[in-house]
């Protein structure tokens, strides 16, 4: 978080419509990876995700249906300040 939004990292406050999300994680994928954090804010306040479930199958509706070919990305919660934050890695 200290090292804030750049080429490689992006921080949403929750998962945005599959098609917005389709589009950061394939740019993450044509380039040289990246780590979206969901649960943060663009000003790196930690909010926290009410369902990390909900936020994957989010995730995971981008990645199968509107990324061609599919992208395989990994999943991790972690709590960081008391709140669940998702960390998503894309190769």
């Amino acid at each position: 978080l200290a090292q804030g939004e750049g080429l490689r990292l992006e921080f949403k406050r929750t998962v945005p419509a599959a098609s917005r999300m389709a589009r950061t994680l394939a740019a993450f994928a044509n380039t040289s990876g990246g780590r979206l954090v969901v649960g943060v804010s663009d000003d790196r306040r930690v909010l926290g995700v009410t369902s990390e479930q909900r936020e994957m199958q989010r995730i995971e509706r981008a990645t199968d249906f509107l990324v061609d070919p599919p992208l395989a990305v990994s999943y991790v919660a972690v709590e960081v300040e008391g709140k669940k934050v998702l960390i998503v890695d894309v190769a």
